[in-house]
């Protein structure tokens, strides 16, 4: 689990870095996946949001996510900058 939050986490920095938002940008994040990823975002969730800067974090399915890998599995992640 720790490990495809790992990846969760530099996938989430580097489409930070791809959309040109600042290292200091709140950002909001709309994730989802499958069973054993979600079981991992319960438990480490509000770590991600701590490290990533996300003001508010939703585990849902919504149009634009991209697709993060982890592993044999796939993060599908939205991120949107805070106002």
């Amino acid at each position: 689990m720790e490990g495809d939050i790992r990846d969760l986490i530099r996938g989430i920095q580097n489409a930070r870095k791809e959309m040109g938002l600042s290292v200091t940008d709140r950002i909001k994040l709309f994730i989802c996946g499958s069973d054993s990823l979600k079981e991992a975002w319960t438990r480490f969730g509000e770590s991600v949001a701590a490290e990533t800067l996300a003001l508010k974090t939703e585990w849902i399915k919504v149009e634009g996510q991209i697709p993060l890998e982890a592993g044999d599995d796939t993060w599908y992640v939205k991120i949107e900058k805070s106002i």
